[in-house]
């Protein structure tokens, strides 16, 4: 469902893929090349929501922006099952694991991972290249060049099913 909101309607690049049971909410900018997948719910309606290419919002995602405050992914991020992001900023080719939990005044750094089920907390900003975990989550390390490329291959997985998903949209 997409929905305008205050005179602010979300703007979905062509290339991209939403799920016809999402709902996206106002001022809301999807760029190119990126899937958001079923049940995700993206409500802009306080502040804007921008979501960059290469880009994978999965199953049942809330992003909901704080008045002061806008959700940016910089692009070929994936945030995975059922997280909630309250706010901040997600750099490139970040790994948001299912189930975490990201609040206001965060910064992810570039090709960061944050484990499944972490809560990142208020003002965090987590370095480029950091394993992040638990609750409240901390740094446990550097991630290795294997790590980023364990990241780039799930964002190239999500990019080789995205003409699949085009034809569903149909």
């Amino acid at each position: 469902m997409i929905i305008e909101f205050n005179g602010k309607k979300p703007r979905i690049d062509d290339s991209s893929f939403v799920a016809p049971n999402s709902t996206l909410i106002g001022d809301i900018v999807i760029s190119e090349n990126t899937l958001i997948l079923y049940g995700a719910i993206c409500r802009a309606d306080f502040n804007r929501i921008f979501i960059g290419p290469g880009s994978c919002v999965q199953e049942n995602v809330v992003l909901n922006p704080m008045p002061d405050e806008p959700i940016i992914i910089e692009g070929e991020s994936i945030i995975g099952y059922g997280c909630i992001i309250h706010g901040g900023t997600i750099e490139k080719n970040s790994f948001i694991g299912a189930g975490s939990i990201i609040l206001h005044d965060v910064v992810i750094g570039s090709e960061s991972i944050v484990a499944a089920g972490s809560m990142v907390t208020a003002g965090t900003k987590v370095p480029p290249r950091s394993l992040v975990m638990g609750v409240p989550a901390k740094v446990v390390r550097k991630l290795e060049d294997s790590d980023i490329a364990w990241i780039k291959k799930g964002v190239n997985g999500y990019q080789k099913l995205l003409p699949e998903y085009k034809k569903i949209s149909r």
